[in-house]
């Protein structure tokens, strides 16, 4: 480890034994064979963090990123490897460490304070300030159980927050409460990140990595997949996301066209049914993950008879948050075989020609109806909920704001209008 280094990691593994029973594992003392199977949480991670650097780690759940977190922190031990730190070290991994319901706010926060590894003068210190920041000087002395969940979050958030470390282990899932007190503890991390520390910092948000961080690492499946610069490094990550959006998405596609597969919620389909319904790029190819702004077409095929003229095509798509976000009435656009009867097979097409949806995951609903006035439920011949998914990707958004139409937008700028009376 050279000098400059403030975290050395060498070949760290982490294995744990799971049983599937309870009594497998004294059965295992007893018998001397073993009657567990073994998960690796870490694998032969390797890598050298320098002094004042800031880190940041991407991973999914489960990859492996929390017991690297505590492995450092020294709250669990290795199985296999070296881990070298020098600094004090601050870790913030698990929000009410040391908090305890029947005692007062102010009572938690000496004792938070002492687990995180402050002495008591320094909480004495920076007591004031605490409080401040988390707002809730009113009731400071009131019992911590009064408190609600996010009065909570506030207190332990502000003592964890308050720390003055040379190494820091954030994990950045701790942020809570509502979106005022989160952006504030977010200004806080930035502080802490511009103050020299060295600081390993965990985080879902590839973009807060980007801004954080000149250096990141990916951690799947336990392993050190890439360690290089922060917007390589989101980049890749951001990558084998959207490609694994769009193989589950294909595979409730296929899924939803085996025979017998029904849809979420499937009416009607006695003699005149939807078959399948395929989602399209400009080219033909079936995807499941589309880029904002690019072509969408939808293709629906059909099979059966209807004694009933005009049978046309109605699509819904709903965002994930179960709103409709686009409708389409196939009156509108043409009917199946010209407006006679139908019978035999067949598929339509619509086509929108720029696909101008927030970034989301969307579902897709069609039926099959024959027009007559006025509407209602008796002109349905196959409805089929949610019978298609879809994700949209925005390319290079750095902010995604929770929106459901995302149109292209000509921004102008046309000057200050002239006060009255001032010279042109």
């Amino acid at each position: 480890m050279t000098p400059d280094s403030a975290i050395r990691v060498q070949e760290l593994s982490k294995v744990y034994r799971l049983y599937s029973r309870q009594r497998d594992l004294l059965l295992e003392l007893v018998s001397r064979r073993p009657r567990h199977t073994e998960f690796w949480a870490l694998k032969d991670v390797s890598f050298e963090v320098g002094r004042g650097e800031v880190v940041g780690v991407v991973g999914r759940n489960g990859a492996g990123k929390s017991t690297l977190l505590k492995i450092l922190a020294g709250t669990l031990d290795k199985t296999m490897g070296e881990v070298e730190i020098h600094g004090k070290v601050s870790a913030i991994l698990e929000l009410g460490t040391g908090f305890h319901d029947d005692y007062s706010g102010r009572e938690n926060i000496y004792m938070g304070g002492l687990c995180l590894g402050m002495s008591k003068a320094e909480i004495d210190r920076k007591f004031d300030s605490i409080v401040a920041f988390s707002e809730l000087g009113e009731v400071i002395d009131r019992p911590f159980r009064t408190y609600s969940s996010g009065m909570k979050a506030k207190l332990t958030f502000s003592t964890a927050i308050s720390v003055d470390p040379e190494v820091l282990i954030l994990d950045e899932a701790l942020a809570a409460g509502d979106a005022y007190f989160v952006n504030k503890c977010m200004g806080r991390v930035r502080e802490i990140c511009s103050s020299g520390a060295t600081v390993f910092f965990v985080s879902h948000s590839t973009q807060l990595i980007q801004e954080l961080c000149t250096r990141a690492m990916w951690i799947d499946a336990g392993r050190l997949v890439l360690d290089d610069k922060s917007a390589v490094v989101a980049s890749a990550y951001n990558r084998s996301i959207w490609a694994e959006t769009e193989r589950k998405n294909q595979e409730r596609n296929e899924n939803a066209r085996i025979e017998g597969h029904t849809a979420q919620y499937d009416v009607g389909g006695s003699r005149l049914r939807i078959t399948a319904v395929r989602l399209l790029d400009a080219a033909g190819t079936e995807k499941a993950l589309f880029d904002h702004g690019e072509p969408f077409r939808l293709r629906i095929e059909w099979e059966g008879s209807s004694d009933q003229e005009k049978v046309f095509a109605m699509v819904r798509i709903d965002g994930d948050l179960h709103h409709a976000v686009v409708g389409i009435d196939g009156s509108d656009h043409g009917f199946l075989q010209g407006g006679g009867r139908v019978s035999g097979r067949g598929a339509i097409e619509f086509e929108v020609p720029a696909l101008h949806l927030a970034q989301g995951t969307y579902f897709v609903t069609c039926s099959l109806r024959f027009l007559q006035y006025p509407r209602s439920r008796e002109d349905y011949l196959h409805y089929r909920e949610r019978v298609a998914h879809f994700s949209v990707r925005h390319p290079d958004r750095h902010f995604v704001h929770r929106t459901v139409y995302d149109p292209p937008v000509v921004f102008r700028d046309v000057g200050t209008a002239k006060r009255t009376g001032e010279a042109a």
